[in-house]
């Protein structure tokens, strides 16, 4: 369900600003969850739920970008990296999850570039590009190429 906001966004583009505030603070509420580390089903749960609020951040991310408005996300930028290096850092996630913290990473370095706190500093950036480009999964591995590339020439 999470996921829809990315999809209500990506639809109406700069007009979701006026719901930005609400739907980040419901996401970022979602991203708090955790589960113990012995718990399979839990843990599977957790994993789709982080999914969700992925999905919901590329989408919202590509659709201000593509209205024109991506710099209302720099506010909080902060804490979706902050959610992007715990998911990268959990031992649980899954290839799906990389994926999309791949994803997410390159749409928000190609829609605000070094706007984004600690995009071409932080360690778990480069780990999860070096992770995706290592991956079986040439979905994986093409995003990650691409992410990689935009994060890369925003060092230049």
């Amino acid at each position: 369900m999470l996921s829809c906001f990315g999809d209500v966004a990506l639809a109406i583009e700069d007009k979701f600003e006026v719901y930005l505030q609400v739907v980040l603070m419901m996401l970022f509420q979602a991203s708090q969850t955790r589960v113990p580390e012995d718990d399979e089903d839990l843990i599977m749960y957790c994993n789709k739920l982080r999914e969700g609020i992925l999905e919901a951040y590329i989408g919202i991310v590509q659709g201000l970008n593509q209205g024109g408005v991506a710099d209302k996300l720099i506010p909080y930028c902060d804490a979706i990296m902050g959610f992007l290096e715990l998911v990268a850092n959990d031992v649980n996630k899954d290839e799906s999850l990389t994926k999309y913290c791949i994803c997410c990473l390159g749409d928000l370095a190609n829609s605000l570039g070094s706007r984004v706190p600690g995009i071409t500093t932080k360690p778990f950036v480069q780990n999860l590009i070096s992770e995706g480009m290592r991956s079986e999964d040439e979905g994986v591995k093409s995003d990650a190429q691409w992410a990689g590339s935009v994060i890369q020439d925003m060092r230049f």
